[in-house]
């Protein structure tokens, strides 16, 4: 599901010049996009990111 969404939403949108903008653009889909700010319905709506948090925040409770 991932990668569907990667290409869906990410590397089918643009054109690369070089390997390193494609490595590059995937980084920041990853960590500005994906993890931060899209809620995944397996997560309970959470991000990645505050699927995390929550973890370790109960994991110290």
């Amino acid at each position: 599901m991932f990668l569907q969404y990667l290409k869906k939403e990410e590397t089918n949108r643009k054109t690369y010049h070089a390997f390193q903008e494609l490595q590059l653009s995937i980084f920041e889909y990853i960590e500005d996009f994906y993890n931060s700010k899209r809620p995944h319905g397996t997560l309970g709506m959470l991000t990645p990111n505050e699927k995390v948090n929550f973890f370790w925040n109960k994991a110290y409770v």
